[in-house]
Parts: C-alpha cells; sequence; structure tokens
C-alpha cells in the first residue's frame, strides 16, 4: 500500500503543530520517524507501544522511549495495560498481570534547551507558544513541571513578573474542575473563575484549550468576556 510521511502532508506544510497522538498498531516508531521535522515544534506527544512485540516487525515501547529522548522528550506518565494468562487465576491476579502494552505521555524538554541556549524567542517561539506550553503542562497536571518553564519563560522574556507571580499559585493551574468545583458551578456558575492561564491564551487557543479541559457550556460564555 503507497504511503506518505508526516513530514510531506501539505496539510501540515507551515504549520506549527503543538501536539501528535499515535495508535498505529506497531508502526508508531516508523510514523515518529517520518515526522522528524515535525517533532521540532510539538510540545506534547502520546503514542501507544507494546512492552513485547505482538505484531509482525512491530516497535516495542523501548525502541520508542529510546527514539523520544533522543528527539529531546521527557516521558511523563505511562497509562499501561496488563493481561493475565487463561488459568484459574486470570480473575484474581488483575493487578500483577504481564504488562502487554501502554500509552505514554511526553512532553517536550524546554529545560535541556535552555540549558543549551537552544531556546530564544522568535517567530515560531513566541509568547503565544509559550502560554500554550503552559496550559499542556496544567492540562496535563504537570504543575511543577510547568512552574519550571514559567520561570525560564520570563527569563526570556515570553512573560511578565507579575504572570509568574500569579502562576506561583496552584490553583492558577487549574484547568480542569472537580466534582466539588462541578457541584458549585451547577448552584452558581457565573461565580466561578476563569483560571489565570485561560485568560491569557488568545481567544482561538483559549477555546480549544476549553474543550480540552471539559469546560462546562454554562463556563464558556464567561470566557468570551476576555
Amino acid at each position: 500500500m503507497p504511503v506518505t510521511n508526516l513530514n510531506s502532508l501539505n496539510e501540515f506544510q507551515g504549520l506549527d503543530v503543538d501536539g501528535l497522538k499515535i495508535d498505529a498498531q506497531g508502526l508508531e516508531l516508523e510514523i515518529l520517524k517520518g515526522a522528524d521535522t515535525l517533532l521540532d515544534s510539538i510540545i506534547y506527544a502520546e503514542t501507544e507501544s507494546g512492552f513485547t512485540p505482538n505484531y509482525i516487525n512491530e516497535s516495542t515501547q523501548s525502541q520508542v522511549d529510546e527514539y523520544m529522548r533522543s528527539k529531546g522528550f521527557l516521558l511523563f506518565d505511562l497509562i499501561v495495560s496488563r493481561m493475565t494468562y487463561d488459568n484459574l487465576f486470570k480473575d484474581t491476579n488483575n493487578d500483577h498481570g504481564q504488562l502487554l502494552w501502554s500509552e505514554s505521555v511526553w512532553l517536550r524538554d524546554y529545560i535541556s534547551l535552555h540549558k543549551k541556549n537552544k531556546l530564544s524567542p522568535d517567530k515560531a517561539f513566541n509568547r503565544e507558544k509559550a502560554l500554550k506550553i503552559l496550559a499542556i503542562c496544567a492540562l496535563q497536571q504537570c504543575i511543577d513541571y510547568g512552574l519550571e518553564l514559567a520561570k525560564i519563560f520570563h527569563e526570556l522574556g515570553l512573560i511578565n513578573l507579575t504572570e509568574l507571580k500569579a502562576l506561583e499559585n496552584q490553583n492558577a493551574w487549574r484547568l480542569t474542575s472537580s466534582d466539588k468545583d462541578n457541584e458549585e458551578r451547577k448552584q452558581k456558575s457565573s461565580n466561578r473563575a476563569i483560571n489565570f492561564l485561560l485568560r491569557l491564551l488568545p481567544g482561538s487557543t483559549r477555546k480549544l484549550i476549553a474543550k480540552e479541559a471539559h469546560i462546562s457550556v454554562q463556563d464558556k460564555h464567561i470566557l468570551k468576556s476576555f
């Protein structure tokens, strides 16, 4: 079957891609290698790979891990799937069955780039990109990493001191709501304070992040006021 790689897709030419998700039954490594140029702008990636090969020529988690680290990404989460053997204990050993595959969450290692003096503001890496990076950290609840990046972005002049100080408050990173928040919102949604990061983001990006964060319809009308 004739195929093309992600680097060659016309739809991606000149596009600043922020995220990539791949679930291709063992072809993840080949797809990633065909997106090496695209990966240079990506903030967040999600891959799904097996720990042992189950398909012919399948790439494994260890191979994907090695490649992603070589491209400057850090592993932040593993959502693992297990399977037990079909015997008398198959229903009693679910939590300790063999690890078969996992979904991996990757974030670009901007700290290392900064230490190597490879991170400087330009047309591609601007304030909007920095804010999207922080918002993605918030969505993934990696707020300790996000705060370290906020310090770097302030040093680079991409966020100001007031914004940095605001981000030192944990509530500024809450893009998702707890059950208690949802209940309070139902009772009086207009009183809910919209998160600081969302207020900083440009309109189109704010709507996308709001959708990903599952902010309710009742709250979306508040977003429009910023």
